[in-house]
């Protein structure tokens, strides 16, 4: 549920083995420097979490677990992130962000409100990025 997992789905249009599309996959973790990831029969999973060391403009820092499903039979390449300890923090603390700035001005009440709206957004879109520069990958010959 948005915005809490993200999905996205991505066709392979070349003739990739699940050996070859997964080796890709883990092949563009590795470079995002993903510490905890598991390869099993038909997906593959990682785990980031928001405490783990890496600065505060990646967006894989608040990802609190990745999954990657190929399916060979449809060539569909699925992408699922998690972002529920980020938006809960967010959330919680949203209401107490509230009541300091409702003394401000009117606009200024709603930054909290703003603020994890638009980091909602920036982390989707670089979510959609990380997924197309991977099928990118895949479909290249």
């Amino acid at each position: 549920m948005f915005p809490f997992n993200y999905q996205f789905n991505r066709t392979i249009r070349v003739e990739k083995t699940k050996k070859q599309v997964f080796d890709e996959i883990v092949n563009s973790l590795n470079q995002k420097n993903v510490k905890d990831i598991i390869i099993n029969e038909n997906s593959i999973v990682f785990n980031e979490g928001l405490f783990r060391a890496r600065g505060n403009f990646d967006f894989l820092a608040y990802i609190d677990k990745g999954e990657f499903i190929y399916n060979e039979e449809t060539k569909n390449l699925g992408y699922s992130a998690k972002m529920l300890t980020y938006n809960l923090i967010f959330i919680i603390s949203s209401p107490i962000l509230f009541y300091l700035f409702s003394n401000i001005n009117h606009i200024a009440k709603w930054m909290p409100i703003i603020a994890f709206c638009f980091g909602n957004l920036v982390y989707y879109i670089q979510n959609q990025n990380f997924i197309d520069s991977i099928a990118k990958k895949i479909n290249e010959e």
